[in-house]
């Protein structure tokens, strides 16, 4: 799956810093080569092996840590592609044979989920990109399966923060009752993870969550939370998000764009007197595109 199709589909609150995956690169790639340092010029590669398309001059600097690994290790080579020209991973064993295997034909999400705790971590990485990409609905079933320690060994590696909104709704299916106390601690603080812990607190305790929000501002960080859940996730919360909507648009009415692209998908028309009074009151103060949002759900719902 392409980067702009993921997009479309994936979790809004786990999805990582958009980049291409292992996937991405080979399916995109005019050329796929593998290659290791050219005897006759130092520091320069040359192609062992063709993939995909026809052999072509290499225009890639070999640096010195990667020279001096392929000297180490010479079952090893380097998975290059063009166009453009880059450097994608270090080839292996198992790792040549996922390689082989994504030229081969597309790949679905339990492919890649079975690659999740995989030892090598260029496929650690390609099976996290492309579970994170999943909707809302798949990643939480996924959660069932995945063991809490991979969970917990990720949660405390600073070095995989990247991961950690994916692991934290993973978690969220976790009824280990230290666990269902450490998410529902962590819902309730600020942090670069809010959302998911916030969307793992409703995974687990659903309106004991919604309640505790109600009675707080609800701030843009923690919409997405309500969305997923009222869209893909615990759906059967629905009329309560809806409700914990109006009183959070009351409040704050920046909320109005997200909020909106909710009933819509939703079909839902009570809060209409609420947004037409919005309109109203605060039209000059909603960005243009909110403001088209919100003249066509009032003109849908007449």
């Amino acid at each position: 799956m392409a980067i702009a199709a993921a997009l479309l589909l994936a979790c809004q609150i786990c999805y990582p810093i958009p980049k291409a995956s292992l996937a991405d690169r080979l399916v995109e790639a005019e050329t796929v080569l593998l290659a290791r340092e050219d005897p006759d010029r130092p520091f320069q590669y040359r192609a062992i092996e063709t993939l995909k398309g026809e052999a072509r001059p290499i225009p890639l600097f070999l640096d010195s840590s990667t020279r001096r690994m392929l000297r180490v290790h010479p079952d090893r080579s380097v998975l290059l592609v063009a166009k453009p020209w880059r450097r994608v991973a270090v080839v292996e064993g198992p790792v040549r044979k996922v390689v082989d295997e994504l030229l081969a034909k597309p790949r679905d999400f339990d492919y890649f989920a079975a690659l999740f705790d995989s030892e090598h971590a260029v496929l650690r990485d390609l099976a996290h990109l492309h579970v994170a990409r999943a909707p809302y609905a798949r990643i939480r079933t996924f959660g069932d399966r995945v063991p809490r320690a991979i969970l917990h060994r990720t949660l405390r590696d600073p070095k995989l923060r990247e991961y950690w909104k994916l692991h934290i709704l993973l978690l969220g299916r976790s009824r280990n009752r230290e666990d269902r106390a450490l998410i529902r601690s962590k819902a309730r603080k600020r942090g670069l993870e809010r959302a998911a812990w916030a969307t793992a607190w409703i995974e687990q305790e659903g309106e004991v969550a919604l309640r505790y929000y109600a009675g707080r501002r609800l701030e843009d960080e923690l919409q997405p939370a309500l969305s997923v859940h009222g869209s893909e996730g615990r759906t059967e919360l629905r009329d309560a998000i809806v409700r914990l909507y109006a009183v959070a648009l009351s409040r704050d009415v920046r909320l109005a764009g997200p909020i909106i692209d909710d009933l819509v998908a939703w079909k839902r028309t009570e809060m209409r007197p609420a947004l037409r009074d919005l309109e109203k009151r605060n039209a000059t103060r909603l960005p243009p595109d909110v403001r088209l949002k919100l003249r066509a759900f009032l003109r849908s719902t007449e």
